[in-house]
């Protein structure tokens, strides 16, 4: 895969709940980026109270450099399975919006151990968007487009 830009952005975060080490947590976020990057990347935190009152901090990178988001994209594209890259296909009308977003959920603590992947039926999980680099963003564009990067 050359080095041609492959997104405009990447918003990447995690919910930390109160019984979670955010530690753990943020390392999970952190392993969805490549090592060479991942002390250029700034991690913001926000404390919010659950339902019951209960601490949940979100944990956001938010990569607004093009070749980092880039980067980023390529890792994923190298790194997911080929399984979850059908799901993407198989769903693509569901994780696709009409400004050229990518929307993904990956499992959190797979993340942890390094490994991405999509996560399951699960509320345990590290949020990903994806801002395309298209004109004009139909289904068809973006999967021709994610097809020739190989994300699909």
């Amino acid at each position: 895969m050359s080095l041609k830009k492959l997104s405009n952005r990447v918003v990447i975060e995690a919910f930390c709940h109160a019984t979670e080490d955010i530690s753990k947590v943020k390392q999970a976020l952190l392993n969805t980026i490549p090592p060479e990057i991942r002390d250029k990347i700034k991690l913001t935190t926000e404390n919010l109270k659950g339902y019951f009152g209960n601490p949940i901090t979100i944990i956001r990178a938010d990569i607004g450099d093009s070749s980092k988001a880039s980067l980023v994209v390529k890792y994923l594209v190298e790194r997911l399975g080929e399984d979850d890259k059908q799901v993407i296909n198989d769903t693509l009308d569901l994780r696709i919006d009409g400004s050229g977003n990518l929307y993904l959920r990956l499992d959190k603590q797979e993340a942890y151990h390094g490994h991405i992947r999509l996560a399951p039926f699960s509320d345990d999980i590290i949020k990903m968007k994806i801002l395309l680099p298209l004109a004009r963003c139909d289904i068809q564009e973006a999967r021709k487009y994610l097809k020739s990067i190989g994300l699909i």
